[in-house]
């Protein structure tokens, strides 16, 4: 086996989203038997390694790979390889597996649409899904005990998505899914509840009198984290961030409408 596939995060999105696009090239690798080579998380998400620990989970990681190669390739160079005999690209890297050279494949996901092409062709929700419970069997012992106590954590995403209506969800439908939890389980009144929002958010009062007692916290990337990962219950964002915590915590979760990711036996509606 010759051919190594590394990611190149991109470096456009935070975490949840560099991270989906990893749990997805993770998951075509192991599929057909390629090499996967983990790249550090970038920009913004590069806090995230210590955190998430991905790079201890892989025998090739980029840093002691690279030198090793003795040749590399991108998407374009094989979509001039195709022809009418060999029609996709998953093809090209069956065959360059079989070379004697080791061979990456050295590529971002993010606005190409022929790496997306093969991504979508080869894999489905259900083996990501299972590329993703793996991890968190890996990482949950990671994030036990950060609170000692059970609670209840809204992940209110506004600030960057404030504009995009595809994503952006009001405080009412927060509170609303709130009052609908306690609705279905009356013992949840007793437990805290911690908002976890962002600098710039400004309907503070409106939640101090609809969620009495809420604790509304505004912190960096790496705290929220961890509130989220830890909670019992979430009502998340429409958000890869929000996603990337249900994967890898053991909370119940309800979902946002219309949302893009996998889920599994953790929602409660």
């Amino acid at each position: 086996m010759v051919v190594y596939i590394c990611l190149i995060p991109n470096k456009g999105a935070r975490i949840g989203h560099q991270s989906d696009d990893y749990f997805r090239v993770v998951t075509f690798c192991k599929k057909n038997n390629f090499h996967y080579v983990y790249h550090p998380f970038t920009c913004n998400s590069e806090i995230f390694e210590n955190v998430l620990k991905f790079k201890t989970l892989h025998q090739y990681n980029y840093e002691n790979t690279i030198d090793n190669i003795d040749k590399f390739i991108s998407i374009d160079y094989l979509v001039k390889l195709q022809s009418s005999e060999e029609p996709n690209i998953l093809n090209q890297l069956i065959e360059l597996h079989k070379s004697t050279e080791k061979i990456m494949l050295f590529d971002s996901i993010y606005g190409n649409e022929n790496y997306q092409q093969i991504l979508n062709f080869n894999i489905n929700d259900n083996d990501i899904i299972e590329t993703k419970k793996n991890h968190k069997n890996c990482l949950l012992p990671y994030y036990k005990n950060f609170v000692l106590t059970d609670y209840i954590c809204v992940h209110l995403r506004c600030g960057d998505i404030q504009n995009d209506m595809a994503r952006y969800l009001s405080v009412n439908y927060f509170i609303d899914k709130y009052n609908y939890l306690i609705s279905q389980f009356s013992e949840l009144k007793e437990l805290p509840v911690y908002i976890i929002t962002e600098s710039n958010f400004m309907d503070d009062t409106i939640l101090y009198e609809q969620i009495v007692g809420c604790n509304i916290i505004k912190t960096d990337e790496i705290s929220s984290f961890y509130f989220l990962v830890n909670c019992k219950y979430l009502i998340a964002s429409r958000s890869g961030f929000s996603n990337l915590a249900y994967i890898l915590g053991n909370m119940k979760v309800i979902k946002p409408p219309h949302d893009w990711n996998c889920y599994w036996d953790n929602l409660i509606d």
